[in-house]
């Protein structure tokens, strides 16, 4: 019997030079409500944009790419 399962999802985003990964809260979410729902405790995500997911070792990698500016 063939049987197939997802990957897992994990979320990552830089900060300081420093990789952050994030755990996925519900498979059943899309990467922007994953975004929303960590906003609050990574407020550096509010200007975030999110690429594509790649695959890397057994699970896909989604990048959240905090875009960050001079005030001015």
């Amino acid at each position: 019997m063939l049987t197939t399962s997802l990957l897992p999802r994990v979320f990552t985003f830089e900060i300081n030079r420093e990789l952050v990964t994030l755990e996925d809260p519900d498979p059943s979410w899309d990467p922007e409500m994953v975004l929303n729902y960590y906003m609050p405790h990574h407020p550096i995500l509010a200007t975030a944009t999110i690429h594509k997911p790649v695959t890397k070792e057994d699970k896909i990698v989604i990048q959240f790419a905090p875009t960050i500016g001079d005030k001015g």
